[in-house]
């Protein structure tokens, strides 16, 4: 697990399984704002990245679950070292962002 306090979110990162796999993992974004409270009106997005690897670029949308809980899945498709990037819009603004380092 992984966060991130800015103005005005939180940005937490779980995935399943932990540590991360080759091949299919379910990740979890926990949105809270500056008083803590969840952030349920937003629509989040996971860019999956290889470092070594630009082309193996990723983007799943996550799905509302209450009370700041997004989920989804993606396919991690080869071992090495993976940019996680949450992406968190309203309105089609970004009103954050944040940037994870896995190892698979």
């Amino acid at each position: 697990m992984s966060a991130l306090a800015t103005q005005p979110l939180t940005i937490q990162l779980h995935n399943v399984p932990d540590p991360p796999r080759v091949g299919r993992n379910a990740f979890e974004v926990v949105l809270s704002d500056k008083d803590n409270r969840p952030v349920d009106d937003a629509t989040v997005q996971v860019q999956l990245a290889r470092t070594t690897g630009p082309h193996m670029r990723r983007t799943i949308g996550l799905k509302p679950d209450g009370h700041g809980v997004y989920r989804g899945n993606g396919e991690m498709t080869r071992a090495g070292d993976w940019n996680i990037i949450v992406v968190v819009r309203r309105s089609g603004a970004v009103i954050g962002s944040h940037a994870f380092h896995l190892h698979v």
